[in-house]
């Protein structure tokens, strides 16, 4: 009877080597965690966080159940954005621990690549596992197993395709900003069928897809979702810094620009020089509803004489869109936009009329328009043509397009009505490409970055067909005419909008004389017969 022995597991780098470190109070790791043991009653909907073991009891009716199919979570969707050294890293790694005291599980701890997955991630969860717990660890597939058979697996996506997985009981992605938003779309699928929960841990990187499908949708009450919560917190916020490090913030503070100290530092969604257009100009030139009134009276209705423009952009590869912009006094507003895809031409052209038409001030009549589109889209310009409806072919070229709306916007004669929110989040991420994140050759230093870009190339096409604002002069009332009838009051403004129309330099059509196109008998006159003798004969 042999005596050795039994061999002990491989251990993973770093293996237990936090768990004596100082942890000191987070409000916002705390409630981060807090949030993540919440659960759902099945029978009576009472929210409770579960017990150490994962095990969820009621403390209405008493209901003990360790399923998280049947005491869902309350919070499927939780996300700490954090500044630099925040701790959100750690905080992460705190909450995937938790998820892995469940027996039989299956969860995934993910980054944006492998070089950052293997400095910072891993050893970050690593550090916090007990050595006891593991059972074995896979060097070679990355893949640790622990004692209660719960199987935690390590998964850089850097490439879209490896979300692709078994279902999953939870997930943590750690630098989200850094991963490509068709990474999450196709991992999330693989939560469905167990319900499982997604941490995110990230630092704002401008108004990328981490502000509209995270952090958005658990602060904002037009898009709030249920499931989502969110917390900011700031490198300050670390009592770690506090203690130890407050001098090094306030260097950075006094040395670095305003834009990236807040970003990097105060956890905060700011526009940097990689964006095209400026996100805090764009915020100021957001019409509310009862400001777009101060702008067009009859909204949601626009008067007959508008002359309103419709700018075309995106195509074939990408998404069609068409923005609605109406010439007002006080500038030019953004009132509608369109964009779908998968369609061709000239259905998107009859869904936009549809669209449009709803803003007419007599139902059913349309108005006089305009329509533009970029010059090298030879496609649309012969879908529109075949139906009798012409295109203004404009400038291709995209710095044309952007240095007009930008001296429209900073000059404050550029609008955005507050119900376009897809041409408003389009504006918002609208960046130049930088090619060191792809390795590519820089070509072209003034190439945007092609996605989420239709509705703002609608409106380069729309303001480029525009040579400067037009003037729309509003007809005003004398005293007396204010006192008729409100049907004669409109009938006369039509009226003198109609004067205003005409071209005073062209020729006038009725003749100054009503008989010269009559036949007169030829006279002499004073001086003779006309032309000589050549009547007298």
């Amino acid at each position: 009877m042999s005596t050795a022995k039994p061999k002990p597991p491989r251990l993973p780098p770093f293996c237990g080597q936090g768990l004596r470190d100082e942890f000191l109070y987070n409000p916002y790791q705390v409630e981060l965690l807090n949030r993540r043991r919440m659960r759902i009653c099945p029978t009576c909907a009472t929210i409770a966080m579960v017990d150490g073991y994962g095990v969820f009891r009621c403390p209405k009716c008493g209901l003990a159940e360790p399923s998280q199919l049947r005491a869902r979570k309350a919070f499927h969707r939780i996300a700490i954005v954090g500044g630099r050294r925040s701790g959100k890293t750690k905080v992460g790694a705190h909450a995937a621990r938790e998820e892995c005291v469940v027996p039989n599980g299956l969860g995934w701890v993910c980054g944006p690549t492998f070089k950052i997955l293997n400095d910072s991630t891993m050893p970050a969860f690593f550090r916090l596992i007990p050595p006891d717990w593991v059972r074995h660890w896979d060097a070679q597939n990355y893949q640790l197993t622990l004692t209660n058979n719960h199987i935690v697996q390590f998964r850089s996506l850097d490439d879209p395709s490896r979300g692709v997985g078994i279902g999953l009981w939870w997930v943590w992605l750690d630098e989200v900003q850094k991963i490509r938003e068709r990474a999450w779309d196709i991992l999330r699928p693989a939560l469905t069928d167990n319900l499982g929960n997604a941490i995110f841990t990230f630092t704002p990187n401008g108004f990328d897809w981490t502000w509209r499908r995270l952090f958005r949708p658990a602060f904002d009450p037009r898009h709030k979702r249920a499931g989502f919560w969110a917390a900011q917190c700031r490198t300050i916020d670390n009592p770690w810094i506090q203690r130890y490090a407050m001098h090094e913030i306030e260097e950075a503070r006094s040395t670095m620009s305003a834009e990236m100290f807040r970003q990097e530092y105060e956890a905060d969604f700011v526009s940097f020089s990689g964006n095209i257009y400026d996100w805090e100009v764009i915020q100021a030139h957001v019409l509310s509803l009862d400001a777009i009134r101060s702008f067009i009276p009859e909204y949601p209705k626009i008067p007959r004489d508008a002359f309103p423009i419709f700018g075309l952009g995106g195509g074939v590869t990408h998404p069609f869109a068409a923005a609605m912009i109406v010439p007002t006094p006080k500038g030019l507003v953004v009132l509608d936009d369109y964009i779908d895809t998968h369609r061709s031409v000239d259905v998107h052209r009859q869904r936009i009329l549809e669209r449009f038409h709803t803003h007419d001030l007599v139902p059913g009549t349309p108005f006089d328009q305009r329509w533009a589109c970029d010059e090298t889209k030879q496609y649309v310009h012969k879908e529109f043509a075949r139906r009798g409806m012409g295109v203004i072919p404009t400038e291709t070229y995209l710095m044309a397009g952007v240095q007009r709306l930008q001296t429209w916007l900073y000059s404050g004669q550029f609008f955005f009505a507050s119900t376009c929110e897809r041409t408003i989040d389009q504006m918002r991420e609208y960046r130049w490409n930088d090619y060191a994140d792809t390795g590519e050759e820089r070509k072209d230093e003034e190439r945007d970055f092609q996605l989420n870009e239709e509705l703002p190339k609608a409106l380069h096409a729309a303001v480029l067909s525009y040579p400067e604002l037009p003037k729309v002069t509003v007809p005003t009332l004398t005293p007396r005419e204010m006192a008729l009838d409100p049907r004669v009051r409109d009938e006369i403004a039509e009226l003198r909008r109609a004067l205003e129309r005409q071209d005073p330099d062209a020729e006038d059509e009725a003749p100054e004389n009503p008989f010269e196109d009559e036949e007169r008998p030829i006279e002499p006159t004073e001086k003779g017969w006309p032309m000589g003798d050549f009547y007298r004969e």
